[in-house]
């Protein structure tokens, strides 16, 4: 782990194999039950994770848009083209941003960024 106090606040960055989410990961954000942490970083009130799933990109994005607008986030941007996807939520002052990339060999990398809205 690494920890440097910035301007912007406290900085940490873990990664590994299956580390847990960032103590401040809220829990209103569902992330698919099959996805284990590769990175976790915080600046502040940001938090960013990237994580694998066993899964294809396609159900992977369909699953997490679902579990999120039902989690009362509202949507506001798609971007629904292979290689790569990206959605971006609004909910309560936060920004919720989620890019998804299909793994070469199988499976999905999903990279998510939570961040105080910008006005």
């Amino acid at each position: 782990m690494v920890t440097i106090e910035t301007e912007e606040g406290l900085y940490t960055a873990t990664s590994g194999e299956d580390l847990p989410l960032p103590a401040q990961f809220p829990g209103d954000v569902v992330l698919p039950v099959d996805a284990r942490v590769l990175t976790s970083m915080t600046l502040g009130p940001a938090v960013s994770v990237s994580l694998r799933s066993p899964r294809s990109l396609g159900l992977v994005f369909d699953e997490f848009r679902a579990a999120q607008l039902a989690a009362g986030w509202r949507e506001d941007v798609a971007l629904e083209q292979a290689p790569v996807q990206a959605l971006g939520f609004h909910k309560d002052g936060r920004r919720l941003e989620a890019n998804f990339v299909a793994e070469p060999g199988g499976g999905t990398t999903l990279a998510i960024s939570l961040r105080p809205a910008s006005d």
